[in-house]
């Protein structure tokens, strides 16, 4: 997951379309109405006749063909934050269903992030639930504060991070899974405990991303073993300098957001307690204080 910049009032026209507020405003009225899927998936026929959806182009701009959870590209899905029909830790909520065609409250997300067993319809919270749409003291609806960030919807403290709302720097990190030779995503928040929740929630320690972020390091440790094999033909002078060009080509790397595992990515080239725990954990003893001393000297930007 890494920090997204939306622009909320950059909505897919279907969103924005008259008929589009009279079936929110029915189904803010009565919320047993059907919620219609073909208003937030967008779906439209291309000009090869195949099903679209404007909804995920949309997204697609802004999340570049990733899941917003864990940043695997993919054929994403349009996934409701807060679930729209149930929520599965309250039995008795009929779900955020007001929040349905609310384009802050859409997500892309792949299919084993998404499906049930991971996000589902799960959302728990450390706060008090909404149960009800915003209304106005005269009766009317209240539009203006569907926005995931307002301070009601806030104020439920919810477990799972939203991309768009919270910095996961600040929840989420990395350490090497010794059991399976791949890299594990853990959280570092201690107060909220947000960072291990939504690791859970959406099973983002699945083998297969555990083993593709161990891939992804052994590809930075090849090559850092390719610079080293200078050492035995004498050319100690440009070790230093070839390690150098590498952590600079992974730092444009972390800045590139068509790439896959972008908070991996940054968080390896620019943290030096993980680069020493993840990267020089695999290197010979013999090799760890070049390698260290070539990335401390690229960190202080002795280039």
């Amino acid at each position: 997951m890494r920090f997204i910049k939306r622009d909320w009032n950059d909505k897919p026209a279907i969103l924005t379309k008259q008929s589009t507020l009279d079936a929110l405003t029915t189904l803010v009225s009565l919320p047993e109405t059907t919620i219609k899927d073909s208003i937030y998936r967008g779906t439209y026929k291309n000009e090869q006749n195949l099903t679209k959806s404007s909804v995920i182009d949309k997204l697609n701009i802004y999340y570049h063909h990733k899941c917003a959870y864990c940043e695997t590209l993919s054929t994403p899905e349009v996934e409701h934050y807060r679930p729209k029909r149930s929520v599965e830790e309250e039995t008795s909520h009929r779900g955020y269903y007001w929040l349905s065609y609310e384009w802050s409250n859409l997500l892309p997300a792949c299919h084993d992030c998404n499906k049930r067993g991971s996000k589902g319809t799960r959302f728990p919270i450390n706060g008090d639930r909404v149960f009800m749409p915003p209304f106005n003291e005269n009766g009317t609806i209240d539009f203006s504060k569907f926005k995931v960030d307002t301070e009601v919807l806030l104020n439920e403290r919810p477990y799972l991070l939203h991309p768009e709302i919270d910095n996961p720097t600040k929840f989420l990190s990395f350490e090497r899974d010794y059991k399976n030779d791949g890299i594990a995503i853990c959280g570092i928040d201690i107060e909220g405990e947000r960072g291990n929740k939504t690791i859970e929630i959406c099973q983002l320690n699945r083998e297969p991303l555990k083993i593709a972020r161990g891939k992804l390091i052994d590809n930075i440790v090849l090559t850092i073993n390719l610079c080293l094999k200078m050492l035995d033909l004498g050319e100690i002078g440009n070790i230093k300098k070839g390690l150098i060009e590498l952590f600079k080509i992974e730092k444009e790397k972390s800045i590139d957001i068509t790439q896959e595992h972008i908070l991996f990515r940054t968080l390896i080239i620019t943290n030096e307690e993980i680069f020493e725990q993840i990267i020089l954990s695999k290197l010979e003893l013999s090799q760890q204080s070049i390698v260290s001393e070539a990335f401390k000297a690229y960190k202080n930007g002795d280039l």
